[in-house]
């Protein structure tokens, strides 16, 4: 392991072989950060969601003037 100071005024560093108990040492004196929160599951999207989501996005395109052109079945 290899360390050296960033800092414009510090000019420190160190060094120390894996496995030893310098390594040991210098990696317990290191804090660790806490793991990261949990993600919230996501809600499964729904068929009435989706033509709720496609409907607000049909409005928000006519208010720029835009439009999506018709689905053809057939």
């Amino acid at each position: 392991m290899n360390y050296e100071c960033e800092a414009d005024d510090c000019g420190h560093s160190a060094y120390a072989h894996r496995g030893s108990a310098c390594e040991r040492d210098w990696l317990a004196s290191i804090e660790r950060a806490a793991a990261p929160a949990p993600v919230p599951a996501v809600e499964p999207m729904t068929p009435e969601k989706a033509n709720a989501i496609g409907q607000e996005y049909d409005k928000h395109q006519a208010r720029l003037g835009k439009t999506r052109p018709a689905l053809l079945i057939g």
